[in-house]
């Protein structure tokens, strides 16, 4: 319970700093993995780091049928922004995840993915499948929204 805590307080600490860093864009949402059937909530930041990247990091906590957090730093190709309001960016970065077993160990892997973006005027939507490669070896889907 402290750790969702934790993120509930971090993620309104973060939101009103949106306005402040245009080039940063702050968000959130719910996750899941397939392989587990877990639900998890989670915070994430993505910026520009060029005409043709863009960096993120983010966390999550799986509350359901595991006990796991993980932090995730990716790097995303912008693919398209051809479309008015509809971004593709696949990517690929770190995982790092505790809590994996009873020991209570922190795992490393490798997440590939695409994240797709619809934006919203106010606020822009987001589906994200990725892949962790690794001893996890999981499948997760997340949705959210970015301010």
């Amino acid at each position: 319970m402290k750790k969702i805590s934790l993120l509930i307080l971090i993620g309104m600490t973060l939101i009103p700093l949106t306005r402040a860093w245009s080039q940063i864009d702050f968000g959130g949402g719910v996750s899941m993995v397939t392989d587990e059937t877990s639900f998890g909530l989670g915070l994430k930041t993505i910026f520009n780091l060029g005409d043709e990247l863009m960096g993120s990091v983010g966390g999550d906590y799986y509350f359901n049928n595991i006990d796991v957090w993980d932090i995730n730093i990716d790097v995303h190709y912008k693919l398209t922004d051809r479309f008015e309001g509809f971004y593709v960016h696949p990517f690929a970065g770190l995982n790092i995840a505790g809590g994996v077993d009873e020991n209570d160990d922190t795992e490393i892997g490798i997440n590939l993915g695409v994240l797709s973006r619809f934006n919203m005027e106010k606020y822009d939507l987001y589906i994200e499948p990725k892949y962790t490669l690794g001893s996890l070896g999981s499948f997760v889907v997340s949705i959210g929204v970015f301010l």
